[in-house]
């Protein structure tokens, strides 16, 4: 599942609220965007970390960018251990808000697979090119395991960002047309691991934004 908290886990109560809302849907690994840490030293709580405690899952947290006095980035939740975590700086320009991907191997029992989180720009086609490129850099960096990437592309299906991400990857999302139009989406790297069956919108009333749920076949 990817969705875009939109930084609306602002209280425990919020969390809370949002687990139990997660649970119906019982997704083994959940991609987050907006969603914040407080700075170092300064009051407030790790919502990745409550997430990840209240829905008994393992987390991986990477900072983007600072918003309001915390650190804003992305996340990814598991059922099973997360591996291998990293936290790649996506380009950004001069006077743009920084963005970031963030990076983890999960061993789901039969096979290692590789999730990713982030959130392009949400301005500059060009901007949103050269951070696909170098997200597609670190998949031909890290090619070992087979890799989802989820999150907020700023674009439909249609636009050069995605176009270009879908020269190496498969856009899950196009499983349902429907969903070739929003900007949450999932992809994943076309091989003989994984096998894409189907994806969904689902709507979650503490955000203005969708969650993308796509389910995978992990063939041996």
């Amino acid at each position: 599942m990817s969705l875009n908290t939109d930084h609306a886990l602002q209280s425990r109560n919020d969390v809370k609220r949002f687990v139990q809302w997660m649970k119906k849907i019982a997704p083994d690994v959940i991609a987050l965007q907006q969603i914040d840490v407080p700075l170092e030293g300064k009051e407030g709580f790790d919502e990745p970390a409550e997430v990840a405690k209240q829905a008994e899952m393992y987390q991986l947290f990477g900072m983007a960018r600072y918003w309001y006095g915390k650190n804003s980035g992305n996340a990814v939740l598991s059922t099973y251990p997360i591996a291998s975590p990293r936290v790649e700086a996506l380009p950004a320009g001069k006077a743009k808000v920084r963005r970031s991907l963030v990076y983890g191997v999960v061993d789901l029992g039969v096979r290692s697979v590789a999730f990713a989180s982030t959130e392009l720009d949400d301005q500059s086609p060009s901007e949103r090119e050269r951070q696909v490129k170098a997200i597609l850099h670190v998949a031909q960096r890290d090619s070992e395991f087979p890799l989802v990437v989820c999150g907020i592309f700023n674009e439909s299906a249609s636009g050069q960002a995605a176009s270009t991400m879908m020269k190496q990857f498969s856009l899950v999302n196009l499983l349902d047309g429907a969903l070739g139009k929003t900007e949450q989406q999932i992809y994943s790297v076309p091989d003989s691991v994984l096998k894409p069956v189907s994806v969904e919108r689902i709507s979650y009333s503490g955000t203005h934004t969708d969650a993308v749920v796509a389910t995978f076949e992990i063939l041996k």
